[in-house]
Parts: C-alpha cells; sequence; structure tokens
C-alpha cells in the first residue's frame, strides 16, 4: 500500500513549527523568542531551488526566527524531512545552505529529519577536501526510528505524527493490524485528556497516513463509532468529519476538472457552505460573497477549520472577522 509521507509533514510543519522545534530541537526552541512570531519563506526557497538541486526533494522549510540573545537580529532555520535514503542528500544539504546563506546574508541552521527505513543510514554531514582546502557542513539530524512506536507527549501533534509515520511503515502490507493500529492510537487521544479541537486536529494526522482500504475502512468507522459511544465524546464520526471526507473528494474531482488550485478553491468554498448549512441553517448572502472573494486554497481551508471548530454561527463569524 503505497504512503503519503510528504503532505502531512509539509502542512504538520507550517501549522506547528513551534511544536516542532519544541518536540525534536528542543535547545532551538528554547533560544528563539516566539513572542515576535516566524515567517515561513516556502516561495523564496522554490527560487533558490529552481536552480536545480541535486537529488531527489522531499518536505522542506525555510523559516526566519529571532533568537532570545545574538548579535544578529535573525536568523533562518532550513528544514528538510527525508523518507527515502538519497546518496545525494549530504550534497544536496550542502547545497541549499549555501544558496540560502549567500541569498539573505544571514546565519543558517539547517536541520534534518529521517524517517526512512534504513537504521544504518544516517547522514550528518558534507565535507570535501582539495590540496588542503576543506568545506564542511555538519547538521543536526533526528531519526524517527530512534523515536516511539506510539504517541508519548500527547499535547504535541508531532508525537502522533511520528507514531503513525512508524506505524504506516511497519503495517503497510498488512491492512489488518493497521486497522488495529490505527484505533489504538485514535483510543489513545480519547484517553489522553486532550480537547475536542485538538483531538480532531490530530486525527487528521493519523487517517492521512494510515489509510486503508475501503472494505476495512467501514468497520473501522464501526469500531470507532463504538470507542465513541464509550468515551461519550462523537469528535471524529461528526458533521466534522463527514464534511473533511467530502471536501477531499470534492477537491480531487473538481482539481482533475477545473485546474488543481481553481477546483480545490471551488471545493473548499462549496465544503465551508455545506458546513454551515447543516450546523446553522442556509449561508447568507454576505457569507457567499465573502467565501467567491477568496482565491487562496489554504485560507479557505482555514475558513473550512474555523466553521467546524465553531459552536455557534455568532462565534464562527467572531473567529472568521
Amino acid at each position: 500500500m503505497k504512503i503519503e509521507f510528504d503532505s502531512p509533514w509539509k502542512e504538520a510543519i507550517h501549522l506547528y513549527f513551534e511544536r516542532f522545534l519544541e518536540f525534536f530541537f528542543p535547545a532551538i526552541w528554547a533560544d528563539i523568542d516566539w513572542r515576535l512570531g516566524y515567517t515561513m519563506l516556502d516561495k523564496e526557497l522554490n527560487k533558490l531551488s529552481a536552480r536545480g538541486a541535486l537529488g531527489s526533494r522531499t518536505v522542506d522549510a525555510l523559516v526566519r526566527v529571532t533568537r532570545l540573545a545574538g548579535e544578529e537580529e535573525w536568523v533562518l532555520i532550513h528544514l528538510e524531512v527525508q523518507s527515502q535514503v538519497d546518496p545525494h542528500f549530504e550534497a544536496r544539504m550542502a547545497q541549499y545552505h549555501c544558496r540560502i546563506r549567500d541569498y539573505y546574508n544571514r546565519d543558517v541552521c539547517t536541520l534534518a529529519i529521517l524517517g526512512d527505513e534504513v537504521p544504518g543510514w544516517r547522514p550528518r554531514f558534507f565535507r570535501r577536501d582539495l590540496w588542503g582546502c576543506r568545506l564542511t557542513l555538519r547538521f543536526p539530524v533526528r531519526k524517527l526510528l530512534n523515536f516511539p512506536k506510539f504517541a508519548r507527549k500527547h499535547d504535541n501533534p508531532f508525537s502522533w505524527l511520528v507514531a503513525s509515520h512508524r506505524q504506516a511503515q511497519m503495517t503497510r502490507d498488512d491492512p489488518q493490524s493497521r486497522r488495529t493500529v490505527k484505533l489504538r492510537l485514535v483510543r489513545g487521544l480519547y484517553l489522553a485528556g486532550l480537547g475536542r479541537e485538538r483531538i480532531v486536529e490530530f486525527f487528521r494526522f493519523i487517517d492521512w497516513l494510515l489509510k486503508l482500504p475501503s472494505e476495512i475502512e467501514y468497520s473501522f468507522q464501526e469500531d470507532l463509532a463504538s470507542l465513541e459511544e464509550e468515551q461519550q465524546m462523537v469528535y471524529i464520526t461528526s458533521v466534522e468529519r463527514i464534511l473533511i471526507e467530502r471536501e477531499t473528494e470534492k477537491a480531487r474531482t473538481l482539481g482533475l476538472a477545473e485546474g488543481k488550485a481553481e477546483g480545490k478553491a471551488e471545493a473548499l468554498r462549496q465544503a465551508i457552505l455545506i458546513c454551515v448549512e447543516e450546523k446553522w441553517g442556509t449561508a447568507d448572502s454576505a457569507v457567499v460573497e465573502r467565501l467567491s472573494s477568496i482565491t487562496s486554497s489554504e485560507e479557505l481551508h482555514e475558513v473550512l477549520r474555523l466553521a467546524m471548530r465553531a459552536e455557534t454561527e455568532s462565534e464562527f463569524r467572531e473567529l472568521w472577522r
């Protein structure tokens, strides 16, 4: 069974970058002034990448942060998540590091997450020597094989993401075992004492990575409904879950028919209207007009999340100001 690793990681890093550093690189996390926020610079990284990096790329990110103390006002973090062994990985990391440093004239910290299944593959540095001239880049690395197969830090999304990543690899050819593991992870979500919003958001990553064949998915949904009844917390099998599935399928269909960006945006608009209608009645013209003016899929996805999160229509309007 093919596993989609890149998209869940990319979304999780964008949504929870501070929690990412807290989970994987706590010393770096502690040296950043989070009160000043951070800026994702992926568009700029894509420009640098266009010049032709070595080897295959998976998930990468470039983030501007401010240190708590230091000579420079702000610095850059370059991050790569690599899920397959790549003989060119070290060279690519050095190439990006040098390009970013040259482009911004700022200090850069390059980090790597290795999500492959080969214990002995642990690239940590790049070095080239010629006639006594040496170029060396050593970068911090975290290997997912060293992390638990089940979530331990329950309030951190990356604990659940790493567990799902590892379990997806271990159950690649065993869908029945994957169903069992998936239900165990979801049970852990409910027993961890997390709030409704976190359970729904963290479940998305579990569900994304631990996809099941349709015939097994139905039985999993029955188990999930029984679990929610047992816990007296109907979060995942509620209308939000149905709407997420509709949005995904509609985005896929319209994306193919009308062009990826336009199709996904239209699918998200429809999903938001369905959500509003099923929760509070037909959306008024002001909501429809405002939605029609938004072209960014990322912004529309955030509006959908707000609509799913809100308990009342007035709360939705307050969140979506």
